[in-house]
């Protein structure tokens, strides 16, 4: 059985929420290339992390770095001067970087090729697995499943060893062509329970003189057999929607946009006077769809809530995360209400965000035009309680006869009791008695068949006092 070390620091009661948690934004260390040019992040996991720069100004440059200590250090693994035409130049920038586990790394560089490391960025290849028709978009993975897909046609490269050798697997969609569409655009896919999701644009064109001339539909695809058949899930016309999504059991969770369109005065281009055009205003909505319906709800919109254009989204039990270009938010009510996690209106603290990857409710890396964050303890909720600073529990989920394994880093050594109780407030019999000293410690705590599944608390207590909280679900 798999145990995945979920990694997070728990300091008082309210630890259980994302309030307690905050972005602290540093400097990357290396200085080979401007730091207004980081643009992609990429987890293995709560500690390791790769990067990639691009600069987009005279002279151009790309590189690669990673840390293996949550950001404190790092260490380029790659880096090239760009002696090209500011054109050219969009052919071989990093567009997405996937780290697939300790050796193998893999970049796409505009949408012609990909960088790719297997022996942990020590060495590198550039390389094209497809022909000129294939326009590397996005790139996932899931175990040692990667999927890239392509901008350009009906097409998904596939590989089933970690990137090392690739299928070209077409996405048969069938529709009724009331419809001629100008072009397909298939994004990355998603995986949930063992079936994999994806979301194809289908993009059309509509008689506007301004530059907006493409309307798109939605369509919503699946597959359960890692991508070698795909079937329709639903379709959406006629609205824009984020290439951004998350799913649970029931939702889609994205974003969409629709237009009002404005007359107004523009020079003609011969410069003989003026002419009419019509100017679009984008109206932003976070949406939910229902996956079995395809029912939309309006979560929030761009009116009651600053969201912008999404930049990325995630999700981790019930909470939400998003980031728009200068500020993120996280929802605890499946996006009802929305928390402020960084606000950057003046360009001064963060700069652009560009990209983040949470790995946790309380451990996650993000990009920003010039700096880069990780997620750590609100300083206010450290000197709150300072007991404790760190605790893990593994497996997590467990089933309910499992032997679950507690990491508990203590300041102070003493007698601490651990107690499960259910989220209603009920205290379960679960519950037993530690000498720690102060450091690591590691203990073990028997889980019972008695057990109902569902969502615990395992509070820690030191001499009667509050000390620490984690989440752990139980099923089976």
């Amino acid at each position: 059985m798999k145990s995945v070390v979920l990694l997070i620091f728990i300091i008082s009661c309210s630890a259980l929420f994302c309030s307690d948690y905050e972005w602290k934004f540093t400097h990357l260390s290396s200085e080979k290339v401007l730091p207004a040019s980081v643009n992609r992040v990429s987890c293995l996991d709560q500690n390791h992390a790769v990067v990639s720069r691009t600069t987009y100004s005279y002279p151009y440059s790309r590189c690669i770095e990673k840390t293996d200590d949550y950001g404190q250090t790092w260490d380029t693994l790659f880096y090239e001067d760009l002696n090209y035409n500011s054109w050219e130049i969009y052919k071989y920038v990093i567009t997405d970087i996937k780290y697939l586990d300790k050796d193998n790394i893999l970049a796409i560089c505009g949408f012609n090729n990909f960088l790719q490391s297997t022996d942990g960025g020590k060495s590198w290849i550039d390389t094209s697995y497809f022909d000129d028709s294939f326009a590397y978009n996005e790139i996932n993975s899931y175990d040692s499943l990667v999927i890239v897909a392509s901008a350009t046609d009906k097409f998904m490269g596939i590989s089933n060893d970690l990137g090392k050798t690739w299928r070209l697997q077409a996405i048969n969609i069938e529709l009724n062509q009331e419809r001629q569409y100008d072009d397909t655009i298939i994004y990355t896919p998603k995986m949930r329970n063992d079936t994999l999701y994806t979301l194809v644009h289908l993009r059309h064109r509509v008689p506007f003189k301004s530059q907006l001339e493409l309307l798109t539909d939605n369509l919503f695809m699946y597959s359960t057999d890692k991508g070698k058949n795909w079937q329709k899930m639903f379709k959406i016309d006629d609205l824009g929607l984020s290439i951004n999504y998350v799913i649970d059991d029931t939702y889609f969770y994205t974003q969409s946009v629709d237009y009002t369109f404005d007359t107004v005065l523009v020079y003609k281009p011969d410069g003989t006077g003026l002419d009419t055009t019509l100017s679009p205003t984008p109206h932003w909505q976070m949406v939910k769809i229902n996956r079995h319906n395809s029912k939309m709800d309006v979560i929030t919109d761009s009116v009651s809530f600053t969201c912008g254009s999404i930049t990325n989204m995630n999700k981790f039990d019930d909470y939400l995360f998003i980031s728009t270009f200068f500020q993120s938010f996280y929802s605890s009510d499946y996006g009802n209400t929305w928390v402020k996690e960084v606000w950057n209106s003046n360009n001064k603290t963060a700069g652009m965000i560009n990209d983040f990857d949470r790995v946790s409710m309380s451990k996650g890396f993000m990009v920003g035009s010039g700096k880069f964050a990780t997620l750590e303890p609100a300083t206010s909720v450290s000197e709150h309680n300072p007991l404790t600073s760190e605790i893990a529990v593994y497996p997590n989920p467990a089933g309910k006869d499992d032997e679950i394994t507690i990491d508990i880093k203590a300041n102070e050594s003493g007698k601490y009791t651990l107690q499960l109780t259910a989220l209603d407030g009920s205290e379960s019999n679960i519950k037993q008695t530690e000498t720690l000293a102060a450091g690591l410690n590691r203990v073990s705590l028997n889980l019972s068949s008695e057990l109902a599944s569902g969502i615990y608390i395992l509070s820690i207590y030191k001499e009667g006092q509050f000390v620490a909280a984690q989440k752990v679900v139980i099923s089976g």
